[in-house]
């Protein structure tokens, strides 16, 4: 991908929002109307998708993500292409895009063989670009795809870099009345953490969160992915976010910044990466 930052189909609010942003690569599996439960209500665009991504060991990785249309710009793109939309998620789709997807969430479930089972959820905001067979019908599409890159805002609970292992709270909505999502992450070599461990200031996790440093971040991460389990005590099928963090964008441990200035320049407390225009909806 190209910088992943360049917005091509969307404008962007950056002002009074926290949200987490994913820029992938994603085969269009399933695009399709949804009449809602109150039939007097309209309809909305959906898609089912896989991102394209790559572990640890360099192996393909594929994971399904439903994802919301939003943006006028979005729906009239698709709208564009209505009769060749593909029907089938279970068939290999030849619709690649672009996108960036905000609002990430997952739901657990249970598989067709007992087994528990995943997916992420999210908003479909920024269209950057699209092929269709061998034809790139909207944007500019690189021949190389770097993988996904997801940007949020979080608070992290646990630092623990005997593991290489972490635990944050990511930060959706409006700031002051925003929401929380809990993540885990493994990671390599960050040195800000290090200095942390180094100051006794990695906060020990939610036991621990009255005399915890208070640590605000922002997040860069390599992969992101929903685990399905089934609870021992209710039997219902869930979900959690994990991923695989690549770097640390920002970091404040109470009241002392300790990134690096060319980290903080990329960022503000109170920033979005991108919110999409409530009007545009």
């Amino acid at each position: 991908m190209k910088n992943a930052n360049v917005e091509t189909n969307q404008a962007p609010n950056t002002s009074e929002y926290f949200n987490g942003v994913l820029y992938t690569r994603v085969f269009m599996n399933e695009v399709k109307l949804v009449q809602p439960k109150n039939k007097k209500a309209k309809q909305y665009c959906v898609v089912n998708a896989t991102i394209l991504g790559e572990d640890e060991t360099g192996k393909k990785t594929y994971t399904t993500v439903d994802l919301v249309v939003k943006g006028q710009a979005n729906k009239k793109l698709l709208w564009k292409f209505a009769e060749q939309w593909p029907t089938n998620r279970y068939e290999k789709s030849d619709w690649i895009a672009d996108v960036n997807i905000g609002s990430i969430g997952h739901c657990g479930f249970e598989k067709r063989n007992k087994e528990p089972g995943a997916t992420l959820k999210g908003r479909l905001i920024n269209i950057r670009s699209l092929k269709i067979g061998n034809d790139v019908v909207f944007g500019e599409m690189d021949k190389e795809d770097n993988g996904p890159t997801f940007v949020s805002p979080a608070y992290i609970n646990l630092v623990d870099n005997s593991k290489g292992f972490a635990k944050a709270s990511l930060l959706e909505g409006k700031i002051g009345d925003h929401d929380y999502q809990n993540i885990s992450f493994f990671y390599k070599d960050i040195d800000v953490f290090k200095e942390m461990e180094a100051n006794d200031l990695c906060p020990k996790g939610y036991k621990f969160r009255a005399t915890n440093p208070k640590v605000f971040a922002i997040l860069e991460f390599s992969s992101i992915q929903a685990i399905g389990y089934q609870d021992k005590k209710d039997g219902e099928f869930k979900s959690y976010l994990s991923g695989e963090l690549a770097k640390v964008r920002y970091l404040k441990v109470n009241d002392a910044v300790l990134t690096q200035k060319s980290e903080t320049e990329e960022v503000t407390e109170s920033v979005t990466e991108e919110k999409e225009t409530e009007n545009a909806a």
